[in-house]
């Protein structure tokens, strides 16, 4: 019984490790998706401004993207998304983080080199 008790310890320990370290990449490329299309109507000329619920998610992604494999993989996703988005402006993607007063540490363009961004 003993050792059936260690095992499931074993085991549990490792699904704790596994989740902690693979858990921060694949949640951006859902929120890149989700700010993304709140920001639609800005990206494809829609409307003069962002809204502030498309502000509110850059700012999220630019805490979120806080290392550079998060980063990278926040651009390709982001770059993914501008290729197949027709009318994707990709000055307005580029500008995305200053017009929502942010920093953004990745850009969003349909023509971005992701393996550039640190």
């Amino acid at each position: 019984m003993t050792n059936m008790k260690v095992a499931c310890m074993a085991i549990v320990m490792c699904m704790m490790v596994v989740s902690t370290t693979q858990a921060p990449v694949r949640p951006i490329c859902d929120l890149v998706k989700i700010t993304l299309a709140d920001c639609l109507d800005y990206l494809t000329g829609g409307v003069k401004d962002p809204s502030s619920l498309c502000c509110d998610g850059v700012k999220e992604l630019s805490t979120r993207a806080n290392t550079t494999a998060i980063r990278q993989k926040a651009c390709n996703r982001a770059k993914d998304i501008a290729m197949h988005t027709s009318n994707f402006n990709n000055l307005r993607g580029s500008g995305l983080g200053l017009r929502c007063s942010t920093l953004l540490p990745f850009p969003i363009s349909s023509n971005a080199d992701c393996t550039r961004v640190r």
